[in-house]
């Protein structure tokens, strides 16, 4: 079967080229997308004195518990989108050195959408 960027040895199929490049485009764009908002929070993060935060889902938690946790100096909360417009946020945590961890639970019958760590100062 012959290289579909190839139409004759020598030669180069140009239409199957640009489908491939235009592919490689549209997955470095969705990657990017997704790396933003992470390297937005940790902009924000460096500049209050928190750093390293992170958020999640709790394993085996059946998608309702959710976690946040961030290092440095400062105050933060963690933030839950469940499921059905219900969210959750937890009360301010102060991070004094080291690395603070908090845990907040969806309403009963929720589950975890998204996770976001909130700086506060």
């Amino acid at each position: 079967m012959p290289n579909d960027l190839s139409a004759a040895p020598g030669t180069v199929n140009r239409g199957a080229f640009v489908r491939r490049g235009r592919r490689l485009l549209v997955a470095a764009a969705l990657l990017v997308g997704t790396a933003v908002p992470t390297l937005a929070a940790a902009d924000t993060a460096s500049a209050s004195g928190l750093y390293d935060c992170g958020s999640g889902v709790d394993a085996g938690s059946g998608n309702t518990w959710g976690w946040g946790a961030c290092s440095g100096r400062g105050t933060f909360a963690l933030r839950l989108n469940c499921t059905y417009g219900q969210n959750r946020t937890s009360s301010p945590v102060i991070v004094n050195g080291g690395r603070t961890r908090t845990d907040v639970q969806c309403p009963l019958g929720t589950t975890i959408r998204n996770t976001q760590i909130n700086i506060l100062n």
